[in-house]
């Protein structure tokens, strides 16, 4: 066994290592901590040996082969923090990329807005079947062969092939659709059988040939009667009244919102006071409450239908915390009638801290419960084999304590940058929150949410003129 002192005496050594290595960076809130060669030497001198029961020594940890230049890996002797069984399911990383991409960015990808699709090797119902998709898969639209047929590149396959296009939608924001509606502006179909291309805008005019039922064709000019139209490299002159305009599904996805997620610290004892006094204010001003997991549902949503995020909306975000803050929280909430989100620190749940019968509680009461890491860590002091561990294990175990798949992880500390936030998608999270004065944020920013740390310090009032400012 270890003594006491030993840890104090290691603690306090890699507290003095931090606040070095920190100082210069002050106010520098994407920077990686680094690292000195002379400060690492120094870690290792302080924590080569520790003090065991009977007098003796031993080594306190073994240094990782080949890690990335930082804080050294500690491989703890004793044992691992691991999952305890099976792998953390990752099935949804892709679905995930969708949801964070902006509409901006998809040139010309369309979404499966079926059950099914068949992707065939012709533009033909009775041609071979290459492949199948289904709903929510995406595909890239070469050319629209008439209007009910599609050339498509299915880049999960690269391979290309023909859909129906009735069973497919463009996704567009509020900022880009009018210019995807301009892309197809005066193209029109052929709607009926067949359509007579004459010489002269007269139905008595010699015929160039026929358009084929649901052909394409973009008019050079076109009056009430008569449109005319390219045709086999000459100009003709059809029916208007057989003409339709075209325009593929559209749906309108928001891209951009407004949200205010305010963060308050569960480990701060006095937490009730004046979380207390915030609640009532904000419902004073008609703010709406909700969850990490409404918002999530929100996008999945969307994918489906237009439909927005709820003006005035705010998202209260519980990190840390005791079992005893944990009560008085929810008790306090569910008094108030609010919903909130708590993240709590795992690798305490269970000891002193948060236990797992307080997380079950939380979701019988209609809590959402996400996930705040597990040591509490700055995941921007770690090497990214700790990151994936931190990440994995946190997920796994909120994971298993709640029988569903956690979406939105509170960064420690707020400390998140590029690296933390590919991190954090590699691990499988939707959503990743930081700390910043901002409150609006578009899908590409999902695993870089701003939030606001509410601390006793600030009054009710503050509060408000910030979120009025935005």
């Amino acid at each position: 066994m270890i003594h006491i002192h030993s840890y104090r005496h290691i603690t306090l050594c890699i507290s003095v290592l931090l606040i070095g290595c920190s100082a210069s960076n002050a106010g520098r809130e994407n920077d990686e901590f680094a690292f000195t060669a002379e400060d690492i030497a120094r870690f290792r001198e302080w924590t080569s040996t520790v003090e065991n029961d009977d007098g003796s020594t031993a080594p306190f940890y073994e240094e990782e082969k080949e890690q990335e230049e930082g804080v050294p890996f500690l491989k703890p002797l004793g044992p691992q923090m691991e999952p305890e069984d099976g792998v953390v399911d990752l099935s949804l990383l892709d679905a995930y990329g969708v949801l964070r991409s902006g509409t901006e960015t998809q040139n010309d990808l369309y979404k499966v807005n079926n059950a099914f699709l068949n992707v065939r090797a012709n533009p033909s119902i009775t041609s071979e079947s290459v492949a199948r998709l289904v709903r929510g898969d995406t595909l890239q639209v070469i050319e629209f062969v008439d209007a009910a047929w599609a050339r498509v590149l299915v880049s999960s396959l690269d391979r290309e092939g023909y859909v129906a296009q009735r069973y497919i939608a463009r996704i567009a924001s509020d900022q880009n659709l009018q210019e995807e509606k301009e892309k197809f502006s005066g193209v029109y179909f052929v709607d009926f059988a067949f359509l007579n291309v004459r010489k002269e805008p007269d139905a008595n005019s010699g015929k160039l040939g026929e358009l084929a039922g649901q052909a394409l064709v973009r008019p050079i000019s076109m009056d009430d009667t008569w449109a005319r139209v390219p045709f086999e490299g000459k100009e003709g002159y059809v029916a208007v009244q057989y003409l339709s305009p075209f325009l593929p599904a559209i749906v309108v996805r928001q891209d951009h919102y407004r949200l205010p997620i305010l963060r308050f610290d569960l480990s701060d004892t006095e937490i009730t006071d004046y979380l207390s006094t915030h609640i009532k204010r904000l419902q004073s001003e008609g703010m709406r409450f909700m969850t990490m997991r409404q918002l999530y549902d929100l996008l999945l949503q969307q994918e489906k239908q237009d439909v927005r995020l709820p003006p005035k909306s705010v998202i209260l975000a519980l990190t840390n915390g005791t079992t005893e803050t944990v009560h008085a929280a929810a008790n306090l909430l569910q008094k108030q009638g609010v919903l909130a989100t708590f993240f709590p620190l795992l690798k305490d749940m269970g000891k002193s801290y948060i236990t797992e019968q307080d997380v079950r509680m939380l979701l019988a009461n209609g809590f959402d419960v996400q996930s705040g890491g597990w040591s509490g860590e700055d995941f921007r002091s770690l090497t990214n084999a700790q990151l994936s561990t931190e990440m994995l294990q946190s997920r796994h175990i909120l994971e298993k304590f709640t029988n569903r798949m956690p979406v939105a992880i509170a960064y420690p500390s707020g400390g998140v940058n590029n690296r933390v936030a590919n991190q954090a998608e590699d691990a499988g999270y939707l959503f990743g929150i930081g700390v910043a004065s901002d409150m609006s944020f578009t899908r590409e920013q999902l695993l870089r949410l701003p939030s606001i740390l509410v601390q006793k310090t600030m009054s009710a009032d503050s509060l408000m003129e910030r979120l009025s400012n935005y």
